[in-house]
């Protein structure tokens, strides 16, 4: 009976990670093992990757993206098992033509032999020697193929499963639909994260080219995805999965580097004013005093993509502010 994989959002924080994940990219699998800040990274084709101090708060898919250049397109729950090795046949000729043409050469030299067609007399010694010599070879050599064949599976209750096996199928057109709505989600959570707004502005300002390809993407996505074919449709959904990580990456590299240099020193002072509200650990009062500096700081910047008055109000007071990347307040 093939086990049940629990489908999961690539947005899944890191620091809540606590069972084995499967990744699916484009043409291979990878099993992810969490061991305290570390991820370890089984690829299906048999290498070995390892995230050192990943950012606990930090997605998944975003930080794997981020590190070994590969975009995953789905995660999943495992149950309990653990890694194995495993034969794994995908693309074997392809990339064991060297080893393959040499076995082939030690096959027909031997017959060659055998047969008489080479001046070397098995009964003799220097034939017997030479029989000898091309097995060894070739048996070297079909080993080391052999060896070269191992990938990475999953074990559960002694039975191996290759990764691709525990992939649970899934209509492209709707997993093209929730990549961009996990996307979405996670744009939501950033817009009400104050402090990552006001700590990484450039994500919010549709003027910087990395936000305004994610703008354009997530436009064209809700005006022409009823429309588009399968083949557009998955097309456009990773065109929009892969701006929002640049645009991402672009603004936690430049912080707030992107403000105006006048307009910094009181960015600072918000930011600290902001996680001081939100620390549960101070007093109401230094929270509501803490609240009312940060408004008066930000609304006299008068960034269009920092948070308003309003919004540091209701952010504060618990509500979720939603709206696309770069849409400017009336």
């Amino acid at each position: 009976m093939k086990p049940e994989a629990i489908e999961i959002p690539l947005s899944t924080p890191i620091r809540w990670i606590k069972w084995n994940l499967l990744l699916v990219f484009p043409d291979q699998c990878a099993l992810a093992q969490r061991r305290e800040s570390d991820v370890r990274l089984n690829m299906s084709e048999g290498e070995v990757r390892v995230i050192r101090s990943a950012p606990l708060g930090r997605g998944i898919g975003d930080v794997v993206a981020a590190e070994i250049g590969l975009e995953p397109l789905r995660c999943f729950r495992l149950p309990e098992g653990e890694a194995v090795r495993i034969s794994s046949w995908k693309n074997y000729l392809r990339r064991k033509r060297l080893p393959m043409v040499q076995l082939v050469c030690c096959v027909a030299f031997l017959w060659a032999i055998l047969s008489g067609a080479l001046p070397f007399d098995v009964i003799n010694p220097l034939g017997l020697i030479a029989v000898f010599v091309v097995c060894f070879f070739g048996f070297l050599v079909f080993a080391l193929m052999l060896i070269g064949r191992s990938g990475w599976g999953y074990a559960i209750n002694g039975q191996h499963w290759r990764l691709r096996e525990l992939v649970l199928e899934e209509d492209r057109s709707e997993a093209a639909a929730r990549q961009v709505d996990e996307v979405k989600e996670e744009y939501g959570r950033l817009l009400s994260d104050l402090a990552y707004r006001v700590d990484n502005p450039a994500l919010f300002d549709a003027a910087v080219p990395e936000t305004e390809a994610l703008t354009l993407a997530l436009f064209r996505w809700d005006s022409e995805w009823p429309r588009l074919e399968t083949e557009d449709r998955v097309a456009l959904a990773a065109q929009v999965v892969s701006s929002f990580r640049a645009a991402r990456r672009h603004a936690e590299r430049v912080g707030m580097r992107h403000l105006p240099e006048t307009a910094r020193d009181d960015a600072r002072r918000a930011l600290k004013a902001i996680r001081l509200a939100l620390d549960e650990s101070t007093t109401p009062a230094e929270r509501k005093a803490a609240a009312g500096l940060a408004r008066q700081l930000l609304s006299g910047l008068a960034l269009y993509y920092l948070p308003s008055r309003a919004e540091v109000s209701n952010a504060l007071g618990g509500r979720r502010l939603k709206q696309l990347p770069g849409r400017r307040r009336a």
